[in-house]
């Protein structure tokens, strides 16, 4: 017999309802499959987002550093610590450097496991290698207590500087100013830098 409705019979319907077992085991093993392939990638991302999140905290603390000494023409410092891993910016006042007194002079600490690595200090441009670019003395360098100095000056000059971010799993950040016109940046090094 032949329906004309379209519709299918009540038994066809109910023999073709839900997968079979053969379907779902091969559903189950395709899924294991990929899972396992992107396990690893995964693994590293989690690893890797705290080194990243220190490295964005520490190129913020640089940019609002460089626009405060510019708007209120003073010198702002980046005081850190490689030996406990923390960072806080001061600002100039009446020959001192003094501490903010709100959230962006707090004293930022590394998460755990993360650390400071090979701090380098450039020197800045004097007139001779720059014709009519004449900077600040590069006299902020290093504090009595052995504190790395990276000062922003009221003419919107940074002192250059570079050094890396460094994680218990072998991660890898650099955190670089080349130039005292420019701001911080984040760079990855090639993997076999600190090996």
């Amino acid at each position: 017999m032949i329906l004309t409705t379209g519709h299918l019979s009540k038994q066809t319907r109910l023999h073709n309802k839900g997968f079979t077992l053969l379907e779902l085991v091969l559903v189950m093993a395709l899924s294991a499959a990929l899972l396992s392939m992107t396990a690893p990638s995964l693994r590293n991302f989690t690893r890797s987002k705290p080194l990243s999140e220190a490295a964005a905290q520490f190129i913020a603390l640089t940019e609002y550093a460089r626009t405060q000494a510019a708007l209120e023409g003073r010198i702002y410092l980046i005081y850190i610590n490689l030996e406990n891993n923390t960072f806080q910016l001061t600002a100039e006042e009446e020959g001192e450097f003094q501490d903010l007194g709100k959230e962006f002079g707090r004293i930022f600490h590394l998460p755990e496991g993360i650390s400071f690595y090979d701090f380098t200090v450039f020197s800045l441009l004097d007139e001779t290698d720059n014709p009519g670019l004449m900077l600040s003395d590069s006299m902020y360098q290093e504090n009595e207590e052995g504190e790395k100095l990276i000062a922003f000056f009221p003419d919107g000059f940074t002192q250059p500087s570079s050094f890396f971010l460094k994680s218990p799993a072998g991660n890898t950040l650099e955190i670089l100013c080349d130039s005292p016109i420019e701001g911080f940046r984040i760079e990855t090094p090639e993997q076999d830098y600190f090996l």
